[in-house]
C-alpha cells in the first residue's frame, strides 16, 4: 500500500517536473545559455521535489492510520464479516481457516476429554496422575474418597501416603518402569498398577490404577480358614473309626465290645455324613454353584413341616416346641429356606435346657416378612454373638461336640440369608435363652 502511494507520488513529480523543465526550456532558449538555463530549472526542481515528498508522506500517512484502525476492528473470532481493505482480505481468510481448524481441535479435545472424565469418574477403581515430582495432577472420585482428599487439593503423595507399597509403585514408575505393589489401608486390600509417562524418551510423570482386592483377599483367608477347618473336623472322626476298626480287625474283641464299637463307628460315620452334607450346602450358597428356582413359600406352613420332623429329637431332649403367628408367603428357594427353619430350630432344641421350651413364630411386620425363633436354653455369651455365624465356630467345642453339631449350622443360615437379601437379628442372653430373627423384603 504504501509502495503504491509513493510510487504515484514520485509519478506526479516526475510529471510535473518534466512539465517544468520542457516550459522554462522552451522559454529561456532563445536568450539565455545553457548554464543559465541549467541554473533557473534547479530551484523550482528541488521545491517541486520537497512539494512532492511532503504531500506523500501526508496521504501515506492518513493511508496507514485508516488501515492500523481497520485492523484494530477486526473482531478474531469473526475475520470476514469485518469490513476492511482488499489488500487485508489474504489475512483475514487465514485467520478465519485458522479459527475454524481450531474450533474442531477444541471440539475434539473436549468430546475426548468428557469421555475420559465419565470414564475414569465411573470407575470402582482408583485412577492418579502425578507428574516427576509427585505432584498430583488429576484423579478420579474412587481416589479421592480412597486417598481422603479435597477435590480442590493439590498435594505431593509422597507427603500425603506414607504406605511403603504405594510410595514404592510410583518410584518404581517415575525410574520408567512399571510396578505392581500391594498397600493396606483402613482394614482394606488395595493392589497398585502404576505406569511410568514418557515423552521423547523422557518419564514426565506416572498413572496409577488402585484396585480395591479386599473382598478376594478375605475370600482367600475365608477359604484357606475353610479348608483347615474341615480338614480338622474330617480328621476326628475318620480317627476314631480308624481306631475303633483297627482294634477290631484282629477278631479278638469280644462281643459285647464289638457292638459299643460298631455303635461308636456308627455315630461317627453319621456325623461324617452331616458334616460332609453340610459342607456341600454352603459351598453350594457360597459358590452358586447350583440354580436354584425361586417359587412362591409358606413360611408358616414350612415351619410346622420343619418342627414335626424334629418332634423325635424335641422329646428325646424333652422340649417344647410351639409355632405361632400367620400365613405368610414369600417367592424364595425352598430347599435353602427348610435348611434355614432346620437349623435354627434343630439349634433351639440342642442348646436347650432339660425341659425347655422353643417357640417359632412366623408373622407380618407391615411390608416385611419375619420368621423368629426363640428358646430358653443355655443363650451365647456377649463376646461370642458377633462370632456365632462363621464357620466351624463353637461358642463351647467340648459342649457343642458332645451335642453333635458340626458348626456350619448358623452359617449355612447366614449364607441362605444373604442368598435372599434378608437381614438376621440375634438377641441372646447367657443363660436364659437365645432369639434370631429373619427379615425378609417383599417389595
Amino acid at each position: 500500500m504504501n509502495r503504491k502511494i509513493f510510487g504515484s507520488g514520485f509519478l506526479i513529480a516526475a510529471v510535473v517536473l518534466a512539465v517544468s523543465v520542457v516550459c522554462i526550456a522552451i522559454g529561456m532558449l532563445d536568450y539565455c545559455s545553457p548554464m543559465q538555463i541549467l541554473s533557473a530549472i534547479v530551484q523550482p526542481l528541488i521545491f517541486v521535489i520537497l512539494l512532492t515528498l511532503i504531500f506523500t508522506a501526508m496521504v501515506s500517512q492518513r493511508t496507514v492510520n485508516s488501515i492500523i484502525r481497520h485492523i484494530n476492528e477486526i473482531e478474531p473470532e469473526k475475520p470476514l464479516e469485518n469490513v476492511s481493505f482488499e489488500e487485508l482480505m489474504p489475512l483475514l481468510k487465514k485467520l478465519d481457516m485458522q479459527n475454524r481448524r481450531l474450533e474442531k481441535q477444541l471440539k475434539r479435545a473436549e468430546r475426548t476429554n468428557g469421555e475420559f472424565k465419565v470414564i475414569t469418574e465411573n470407575m470402582s477403581e482408583g485412577f492418579l496422575i502425578v507428574d516427576r515430582k509427585m505432584n498430583l495432577l488429576t484423579c478420579n472420585k474412587s481416589a479421592l474418597s480412597l486417598l481422603g482428599l479435597e477435590k480442590s487439593e493439590k498435594l505431593s503423595l509422597h507427603k500425603l501416603n506414607h504406605s511403603e507399597g504405594f510410595r514404592r509403585a510410583l518410584e518404581t514408575a517415575l525410574s520408567g518402569k512399571r510396578a505392581e505393589e500391594e498397600m493396606t489401608l483402613n482394614e482394606h486390600y488395595y493392589s497398585l498398577i502404576a505406569n511410568p509417562v514418557l515423552r521423547e524418551g523422557f518419564v514426565k510423570g506416572a498413572v496409577v490404577v488402585i484396585l480395591d482386592v479386599t473382598e478376594s483377599v478375605e475370600r482367600e483367608k475365608l477359604r484357606s480358614e475353610f479348608t483347615s477347618n474341615v480338614s480338622h473336623e474330617l480328621k476326628t472322626p475318620l480317627t476314631s473309626v480308624s481306631g475303633f476298626a483297627e482294634i477290631m480287625k484282629d477278631g479278638k474283641t469280644p462281643p459285647e465290645t464289638v457292638a459299643d464299637f460298631s455303635a461308636s463307628i456308627y455315630d461317627e460315620a453319621q456325623r461324617l455324613i452331616s458334616l460332609v452334607n453340610d459342607i456341600i450346602k454352603i459351598s453350594e450358597l457360597d459358590e452358586r454353584s447350583v440354580h436354584f428356582v425361586n417359587e412362591k413359600v409358606d413360611l408358616h406352613k414350612l415351619a410346622g413341616e420343619v418342627i414335626e420332623r424334629l418332634s423325635p429329637s424335641a422329646e428325646k431332649k424333652n422340649v417344647t416346641v410351639t409355632l405361632s403367628g400367620e400365613r405368610v408367603v414369600i417367592v424364595g428357594v425352598h430347599k435353602i429356606l427348610d435348611e434355614m427353619i432346620h437349623n435354627l430350630c434343630d439349634n433351639a432344641i440342642k442348646y436347650n435346657k432339660d425341659g425347655g421350651r422353643a417357640e417359632v413364630r412366623v408373622f407380618w411386620d407391615g411390608n416385611l416378612a419375619k420368621i423368629s425363633v426363640s428358646d430358653t436354653g443355655i443363650g451365647i455369651p456377649a463376646a461370642s454373638q458377633a462370632r456365632v455365624f462363621e464357620r466351624f465356630y463353637r461358642v463351647d467345642k467340648s459342649h457343642s461336640k458332645a451335642i453333635g453339631g458340626t458348626g456350619l449350622g448358623l452359617s449355612i443360615v447366614k449364607h441362605g440369608a444373604m442368598y435372599h437379601n434378608a437381614k438376621i437379628d440375634l438377641k441372646s442372653t447367657e443363660g436364659e435363652g437365645t432369639t434370631i430373627t429373619i427379615t425378609f423384603e417383599t417389595e
